[in-house]
Formats: C-alpha cells, structure tokens, sequence
C-alpha cells in the first residue's frame, strides 16, 4: 500500500469524497479557489485540503518515506499561517494528524510528535482505525468534534496570532520602562518585521546584503544589536523603497537608543519567551506566510500604553479581527466568480485605523484582476494602479495610518517574485501630506472625517468600516452634529448617518454598537426611525453573543471591546426591486467558534422582520435575538396594557406610589452634602438581597458621611420593594420588606401607602415571577445583550397587572411571598423544591390573569431554560447538551399538534418518527397522510437506522443544492409526503418553541415542497 492508496482510503473511511481539493479547479466555490491558490503559494508543500462548506479544515501532504526536518517546517509554516486546524502526513499504511494550532516543535531540542501536536496515529495498512471516525465528514461538518476531548486541545491562545501580538505587549512594556518612547517602540517594531518579511520571502540575498552594514553579518539577527549598523540598513530602506515607511525622524536620531534596546528587539523575534526570558536560539515565526492582517493588530496593542492606558476607552476605537472583516467582505466584495468580478471600483474605510479592511479589500481587487485577465500574476503597474486608485482610508490618529500603509505595502509586495522587490518597486505615497508636496499622497488622509477634507471629493462604490463607539463626552462638533440631527451622543450614530455623504449610489457596511438597536431613549428611537426609514437596509447581523463567553470558549470577536458588536448593511437608495423584509441574524458562540476561522450563522439564526416595523418598533430588535413572531406577538399584546410607571410616580411627583434609585456617595468631599434622616439607617447592600426576602441578619448600618445624593427618600421607609439591577439565579429579584432600610444606588426602591402592605407583597410576587423574567430579557436593553441588568425605567415598563388583581389574587399572590420568607428564613436555599412549587403556584395565578395560553407558556419556559441560560453561560450552557429522547418527543408533539390544529378541517395530518441514536445530527420526520393512527410520534431506538436517514438525506443534499446536510445543518427536506427536519445534537434546537416556530415556518411554505 503505497501513500496514494493509504491516502483514497483514508478519504474513503473519512468520507471526505466531497471538500477535498487536489487542484484548484476542483474548488466549489470563489472563497475555496482562493483559499487553496493562497495554500499552495504561502504553504507550497501540501497535496490536499479539505473544506467544511467555505471553512478550510485540512491540509493533506503524502509522503513516500516519513521526513521529520521536512514535517517540523510544514507544521511551522501552516502554524504562522494561522488558519487550518489539522495537518493530516500521510506515508504507506500510516496516516499522522497534527495540531496546527499547537506551537511548532524546535527542531533542536523538541519532539514533533509530542502529544500536544500529534494527535493521532493510525496504521492504515494494518487496519487499526479505531477513533478515526471522530475525525470523520459528520463530526466535523457537524461540529460535533470540537465538543470531544481532541477537539478541546485546540486552543485558540496557541495560535500565532496569539502568541505574537502577547510577546509584542510584553517586548513593548520592557522597552518603555527602559526609557524609550513608545512612537521610537513602535517604529523599530515596524521595521523589523518588514526587514524579516524581506529576509523570509527570500528577497535578501543574506551572504551579501547584510555585510554592507556590519563586517561579516549575513541575517537580520547579527546587525539588530549594532546601532549604527541597523540604522545604515533602515536609511538603505527609505531610499530603496520611498512611500511612508516608518521614516527616522529627528526625535528618533536623538534618542538614546543602546544595544540594551536593541537586544530586546533581538529576543523577540528569535525565539525567547519574552515573559520568562527563556532562550532556544530560534526563531518560530515566519513572516513570509504569517497573514499580513495581523500586522494591523499591533496597532491594537499600541492603544494600550501606560501613559494612554484608557485611549480605547477615551477614543472608542476597537481592533477589528480579520474573521469579522472576511465576514463583512464576503457580502461586500466576494472573491472572484463569472457573475462577479469587477476591480475597477472605490473603497473608502472612513475610520481605517491600522488597515484591515483596506489590506483584505486590496487582495481582493488584485484577485478580481486576475480572474478578469485569466492571469496568474499581476503587472506592478497594474499593482500600483489598483492601490493608488480604489483604495481610500480615513483616521484621526496618524500612527494608525501610518501603520496602514505599511500594511498595505507588505500586502503589495506579496504579490512581487522576491527579486523584483529590490530591483523594480518604489512604493507610491499613500499618505496625504498636504505641507509636503514630494510626500503628497492621496490614499490614506490623517484627518477628521466630520471635517472637510479631500477625502470628500469622490462618490465611493462600497464604504466599510469599524468607526469608534463611544456614547457622550464626545469632541464638540461631533457632539453639535449628533445635535443637529437630533440623534443620542453615541459617536457610531454620527458615522452611519456621515458615510452616505460619501455613497449616493454605492454600498456600505460598518461595525457598530449592538447598543443602537436596543436603547430606548427619545434619540435613540429617533436615530433607529430615521436610520431605517430614510436608508434601504439590506441586512443586520449582530454579534452580541459573540462578545464574549464562559470560560474563554467560543469566539470573542472583541479583544478589548466591552460592548456588543452589530454590523449594518446599507445604501441609501432602495434597488429595483425591494425586499419588504430585513435580514436579521443573530450567531450564537460554540466550541467550533474557538478553533475554526469562520463565522457560522445557524439556519435557526435567521430572522426576516418586516421593513416598515424595524423604523418604528422598540421591541422588535431584542425579541428577535432570543424569540420567534409568537414572542413578539406576546410582548406587543401586553404592551397594550398600561404600564407600572403609570402607579408609581417619581420622588417629586404628587402620586402616594414612588419609585427612585438609592443613595450615592462621592471620592470628592466638595460633591458632597450631610443627611441626618440616612446617616445610621438601616442598610441593606445589593448583593445581599434576595428574591421575595431579605435576611435581617445582614442588615448593616448606613455609616454617618456624607452623600452626593440622596435618592427618593420615601423609597428608604418601609413598606416598600427593593429591585436589583442584577439578577439572583437568573432571575430578575425583587424583595418586600416592612421594615425602614435604606440602599444604594444599584437598587430601586418601590413605596406605597402604609396600608397597602398587601398588594405591595403581591407586586413583589409578579417581579419575582417567570413572566416578568421574560418579559424583562425579551425587551430590557442592556440583559441578554450586554450584561446581566435591568434598568429602573424598563422595570416600571412591565404590564401594570398587580392593579387588576382580584382581592383574591392579591391574598394569595401575598401568602405565597410570606410562605416564601419563612421558608427562606428557615435555611432553604431559593432553589428548593417547596419554593419553586410556590412560584409555579404565583406563575399559574399571573398566567391565568393575563390569559397566557399552553403555547405561549411554552416559549416562556424555553425562553428562561434555554436561552436565558445560553445568555449567561455561552456554551456551558445547558441549551448545548445533547438531545436525549424525551426531548425530540416533545418537540414532535409540539410540532403536530400545531400543525394539525390548521389541518383538522382537511383529510391530512402529521405524524412524527423519531430516531434515537448516536450520530452528530438529529432527524425528526414529519409524514401528513389520512392514516389516523392515534400515535402522534413514534420513536426507533437505533443508531444504524438514524445514519441511514442521514446518509440517505445528505446524498440528496449533495446532489440537489450543492452542500452537504453536514454543512449546512439545520435542512428541512421534503421527500414525497414526509418531511425531514435535521438539526445539530443541542438542545436549544429542539425545544417546543422551535417546534411552534417550525411549524409555522411550514405552514407558512404551505407544505408546497419547498425546501
């Protein structure tokens, strides 16, 4: 068995007979033809790849003989790639499978095969393939793989990405306590990774070049130490490549800069730990394959210097991660395909920052060039052509620019043989220099974008962008502008609106707080009623929950960001032909985030609201992130009531019920003033509150100083509710008292008259129940998106339901919060099992109320379970488990039931079969037929008969719509008279609000065989 045939039965047990790629005209698509040509001229050495939909999975590399030195520097090269989890060596009768996020051995002191890298080894030839399904099509399609031990030793922080941008910090810090300045810091940084950039292309000839500077030097690392040396060698660069490169400046010349510097400088780039300080004279990174966008993310790690410790937070600017601008490009500009593949177009990022977009939006015009001409390589004039006339940026801060346009240069020159870099290229001026017209450049302008400049002067195709997000204390014209439009204080607002100066006609997508969709004040609402009804949208997609997860797991998009993410796809002017429908997705974090390069999007992720209610609807954002249109449905039917702050009125109002926020105290003795009635009240602190009760025993005292404010004072004196922002247990928490006790500002306080203790206990009963909690998540603007809080006006946003109760629902609801308090005060935990038959108790007598149907309460059990859950505990949460049989019998049931009560009055219903089993997907499949079999679901307890389903369907996948089941996931497939719903192995995919949205979605399709 040689390596060939080793390697078809491989791909045969794998069942990788679709994705894998030998030649680039086997690609299935624009992104894989570029993927794979980018393979074979970063990595060279590799036979195969194998894809997951767009997502590159595998490289494959055959071997007669297995060659260690040769496997070791593939592995570094597809490690610095920084881009494909698996390196699969296959040799006659062996197959190895490597982790390439795992460091690269040092080929002078490490093993390669140590466990951290070698994954697996398999003798082919002898038949011993046990476990190599866990590597198969299905588990990782499926993304059931990255949720088994192998796939969680895929770390995301063993990446070079991370290990890079983490010694870069640390390097940088060292050299700065050491006296150097950090723009000096910056420069040196800079140069050196395009010198060894040069050296690692093979554009420097080592036994001549480094010699003119230093007697006897033949690499980079033999002159960095040298002072004069290295800086002949930098001023050999300015005048070989002109542009703006990082130049010397006077500041830089007077410093003093010693060897000691340039030592650290040294280490960093040649192997040294820069945290432990431990040497292995080698030097892991290479720059000639590591991408050329994570140059863009040391200007990320600039941001964070110790004299500008809080730029990020001052100036809002945020790294964007080179997953979201692919994201965001392949719906701006795809890679080139026959239906699209026009170069000849203008790009203006109006806050460019260090260059991401600019670098990706580059490659992908010269590829669009390429396929056009049907040429492999590209002119320089051609090069040079595209570079000076569509691309544009635009950014306050100029060390930002000019580190885009080293980037930018790096991305020119990564389309040069390495000999012509030295011979034929002069890097144009990028770089607008209005006082210096040898240096004036017209690309890249260090300028205000809501001042005039001549970045103003074109009409741009397409406009991308990640803007700054920052909300009040913004520069005063800036502030003025917002004013003028009569929009909130959030910077993000003034650049979605200032873009379309720039765009009549053409498109744009830029990155903003998800905070625009969801605040609630006056401007805010304004801002979304003009955004969405003066410009076409085409779609949303908001990455809240990407933002940040449990435990490090999932993808945070974010490095430093504290806000959620959204990204707008817009234009100014509607098509021919408009859509009444917005796209709205919503990705949710799984194990795959953290260890694939792609974003993935679930089918159920989807949401297509109606465009004329996006501009006027409050709700319909939030409710969309965690719901379905039965949830909005249920919220904007109780919105129809009056609401609390009807009854409660504010500290200065006449009404005898108030509400106000506690007390505050201030560093600053001069903000502060005495106050006899709350120094030395009872006090209670936020944390030590619980729902329904609060424990006399951590009752404190309010110590005698000083307040900036007071708060409402009548909210202190008992009988009242204290409301926390937070939540206890997931749950929104509210407590009643008799007594006095006052509080800080982080909770709310709720009065009313002495005598009405009663109803105050039965209001204390309706925030603490389930409804309440999901009315709250589902339209609060900061919980489910942000952080786990509620604010006072949106509390007092609930139905006012507690005023409607019956005398005998306000006793009752009131017992139940007493019997609650003695039990609590017993020692039994919240959680107990009498409590929580209590509060299903309160929850039957507020349902009942409100008139909340079998259904309805369904979505709210699922929306508190799982998706409340899902919010807090990312993939940890229990929405993630695995899908037991109970489960999908539920789900079915829901299904038919729904579907049958619309098709009682016609011959047909639904029958639902389940298949329990072990496999990555699950299938439930829907038949209508007259046969009244009074079984609603029946379930086959076999693994083989549920691959066969799967295996079935996916051939049909494959052979109708190009994709396999595995890829895409979440299918409904009609096959005659059945309908099969396949869906991944988690729970939140099977739950009874899923099967009511299903079924409505099917109904919907009017079961016309549509897929």
């Amino acid at each position: 068995m040689d390596q060939e045939e080793t390697y078809e039965k491989v791909c045969l047990k794998l069942e990788y007979r679709r994705g894998i790629i030998k030649d680039v005209e086997q690609a299935h698509s624009p992104v894989q033809r570029h993927l794979f040509s980018e393979a074979k001229r970063l990595i060279r050495d590799i036979d195969a790849m194998y894809f997951s939909g767009d997502v590159p999975i595998a490289y494959f590399k055959l071997l007669s003989n297995f060659d260690e030195k040769e496997i070791i520097e593939l592995h570094r090269r597809v490690w610095n790639q920084s881009r494909i989890p698996f390196l699969y060596v296959i040799t006659p009768g062996e197959l190895r499978i490597y982790n390439c996020f795992e460091e690269p051995a040092n080929p002078k002191i490490d093993e390669l095969d140590a466990q951290e890298r070698l994954i697996e080894h398999f003798n082919v030839a002898a038949g011993i393939l046990e476990g190599l399904k866990k590597f198969s099509k299905s588990q990782i399609d499926s993304g059931a793989f990255w949720k088994s031990e192998e796939g969680k030793r895929f770390r995301s922080d063993r990446r070079v990405d991370q290990r890079l941008l983490e010694n870069l910090r640390i390097t940088r810090e060292k050299l700065h306590k050491q006296g150097l300045k950090y723009s000096i810091i910056h420069n040196l940084i800079g140069r050196s990774i395009f010198i060894l950039y040069l050296e690692d292309r093979g554009a420097i000839d080592k036994d001549r070049f480094y010699d003119q500077f230093l007697d006897g030097a033949t690499m980079y690392s033999d002159i960095i130490e040298d002072k004069g040396a290295v800086y002949r060698l930098f001023e050999k660069l300015k005048d070989e490549f002109n542009g703006d490169l990082f130049p010397v400046t006077d500041e830089e010349r007077n410093s003093k800069i010693n060897s000691t510097h340039l030592k650290i400088i040294r280490e960093l780039f040649y192997g040294t730990d820069m945290e432990t300080g431990q040497q292995t004279l080698w030097r892991p990174y290479d720059f000639g394959v590591i991408p050329i966008e994570l140059i863009s993310a040391i200007y990320e790690m600039f941001l964070h210097t110790e004299k500008e410790k809080d730029y990020t937070s001052k100036k809002g600017a945020y790294y964007t991660p080179h997953t979201l601008v692919e994201f965001v490009l392949n719906e701006m500009l795809p890679w080139p395909s026959d239906d699209e593949h026009q170069y000849e177009l203008s790009i203006l990022d109006p806050a460019c920052g260090s260059g991401i977009f600019l670098v990706e939006t580059f490659r992908r015009l010269v590829s669009r060039w390429k396929f056009s001409h049907n040429k492999k390589k590209i002119p320089i004039l051609e090069l040079e052509h595209i570079l000076t006339n569509c691309i544009y940026g635009v950014d306050i801060n100029e060390d930002a620019i000019r580190v885009a346009a080293f980037s930018l240069y790096l991305a020119f020159m990564d389309y040069l043989e390495p000999k012509t870099i030295w011979e034929e290229i002069r890097f144009p001026y990028l770089v607008y220099h209005p006082d210096d017209p040898d240096k004036y450049g017209k690309n890249l302008f260090p300028m205000d974008i809501f001042e005039t400049g001549p970045f103003e002067n074109m009409n741009y195709d397409i406009v991308v962008g990640n803007p700054p997000w920052k909300r009040d204390g913004l520069p005063e014209h800036i502030s003025n502008y917002l004013s003028s439009k009569g929009f909130a204080q959030e910077i993000a607002q003034a650049f979605l609106w200032r873009v379309r100066d720039f765009s009549s006609n053409g498109k744009i997508a830029l990155l903003a707080t998800s905070k625009i969709l969801f605040n609630t004040e006056t401007k805010d609402r304004h801002f979304r009623s003009e955004f969405f009804g003066k410009n076409y949208v085409e779609t949303v997609v908001n990455f809240s929950a990407l933002r940040r997860t449990k435990g490090g797991k999932g993808r945070q998009l974010f490095v430093s960001a504290v806000g959620p993410a959204t990204v707008f796809f817009y234009r100014m002017n509607a098509p021919r032909l408009p859509k009444s429908t917005i796209l709205y997705c919503t990705p949710k974090p799984t194990r795959a985030d953290n260890a694939l390069p792609g974003i993935t999007i679930d089918a159920s992720e989807f949401k297509f609201l109606p465009r004329m209610k996006c501009s006027t609807s409050d709700t319909i954002w939030k409710v969309a992130m965690w719901g379905t249109q039965r949830d909005l449905e249920i919220i904007e039917r109780l919105q129809q009531y009056d609401n609390l702050a009807a009854y409660f009125g504010s500290c200065m109002s006449d009404s005898s019920w108030k509400r106000g926020r506690g007390f505050q105290t201030s560093p600053n003795p001069n903000k502060n003033k005495s106050n006899d009635r709350l120094s030395n009240m009872p006090f209670i602190d936020a944390k030590d509150i619980t729902r329904f009760w609060i424990n006399p025993d951590k009752i404190t005292r309010v110590e005698p100083n000083s307040f900036s404010r007071f708060g409402c004072m009548e909210t202190h004196f008992g009988p009242h509710i204290l409301i926390k922002s937070g939540q206890s247990n997931k749950k929104f928490c509210a407590a009643f008292t008799e007594y006095n006790c006052a509080f800080r500002d982080t909770i709310t306080g709720a009065s009313g008259p002495s005598d009405k203790s009663t109803l105050m206990k039965a209001i204390t009963a309706y925030l603490n129940s389930s409804f309440s909690s999901y009315f709250l998540f589902m339209t609060a603007s900061t919980w489910g998106v942000e952080r786990e809080r509620v604010y006072p006006t949106e509390v007092f946003q609930l139905p006012d339901l507690p005023f409607h109760f019956t005398d005998e629902q306000i006793d009752k609801l009131a017992s139940n919060v007493d019997a609650i308090g003695k039990l609590m005060a017993g020692g039994l935990p919240e959680d107990d099992a009498h409590i929580c038959k209590i509060e299903t108790d309160t929850d039957q007598i507020i349902y009942e109320k409100l008139d909340i149907s079998k259904s309805e309460r369904f979505l709210i059990d699922d929306a508190l379970e799982y998706s409340l859950d899902f919010f807090q505990e990312g993939e940890n949460s229990k929405a993630c488990d695995i899908v037991d049989t109970e489960d999908l019998e539920a789900y079915s049931t829901t299904f038919c039931d729904a579907v049958n009560s619309i098709l009682q009055f016609g011959e047909s219903r639904a029958k639902a079969t389940v298949y329990h089993g072990d496999a990555p997907l699950r299938v439930v499949s829907i038949r209508f037929s007259e046969v009244n079999d009074e079984r609603t679901v029946t379930v086959f307890d076999s693994t083989d008969e549920l691959e066969n389903v799967l295996s079935r369907l996916d051939r049909q996948i494959i052979e109708e719509y190009s994709g396999s089941i595995y890829v895409r996931r979440n299918v409904k497939i009609y096959d005659k008279n059945t309908l099969h719903i396949t869906k991944p192995d988690e729970k939140r995919f099977w739950t009874r609000s899923m099967a009511l949205r299903d079924a409505d979605e099917t109904l919907a399709a009017g079961l016309n065989g549509s897929s």
